[in-house]
């Protein structure tokens, strides 16, 4: 896989890895992470955590409503080698990878990790899927043999880039709700807060 895509793929996994395992988010006026202050929102928490592997860390801010699962927002930079293209570019990268045969298995095989006797039932790629802001959605529908209703993967991703050129993906997971305003409004936020950074 190359590292344009890479990234998406490593975005999936971020967005799902943590959930239950990881340390209690905690609420806050701000969310500092990387030298950066991302504006809190009302009722959300924050977290900082490893979302990577020991080989390949992946320092990452996760937020989500005090005391829930999703909907979740993951912040984490891109980790790859060489010149990136720009994010306009990663985000068409990005649409097109996610409808590979590579991207299915690793949506399915993020979904495995938590059912068993998994299949896809649906799975579309959609761009431009949230109002205002470029990006890209992965929404996905599988049928699991140890629980009766459908299990949902919905996934918004883009990139910001700082000043400076370091690229940054902000995703959103979302399998329970559909996006509201007040999630455009927080995402929105933190592209701003990164394209603002040095």
């Amino acid at each position: 896989m190359t590292a344009r895509f890479g990234a998406l793929a490593g975005l999936v996994v971020l967005a799902w890895a943590a959930c239950a395992s990881a340390p209690a988010a905690s609420a806050q006026d701000f969310w500092n992470f990387s030298g950066m202050k991302f504006p809190a929102r009302d009722s959300w928490c924050s977290k900082q955590t490893n979302q990577g592997t020991a080989a390949e860390p992946t320092l990452a801010l996760e937020a989500r409503h005090c005391g829930t699962d999703f909907p979740y927002m993951s912040i984490g930079s891109v980790n790859a080698g060489g010149q990136l293209p720009g994010v306009s570019e990663l985000i068409a990268n990005g649409t097109e990878y996610g409808s590979t045969p590579d991207a299915h298995k690793t949506v399915l095989d993020i979904i495995a990790a938590k059912y068993k006797g998994c299949s896809e039932a649906s799975y579309v790629v959609k761009k431009d899927a949230m109002t205002g802001v470029p990006g890209f959605a992965i929404e996905a529908d599988f049928k699991c043999s140890d629980i009766s209703t459908p299990v949902l993967f919905r996934n918004w991703t883009t990139y910001a880039a700082t000043k400076s050129g370091k690229v940054w993906i902000v995703a959103f997971d979302y399998p329970t709700d559909p996006i509201t305003g007040g999630d455009i409004a927080m995402i929105q936020s933190a592209i701003q807060t990164i394209s603002s950074a040095p």
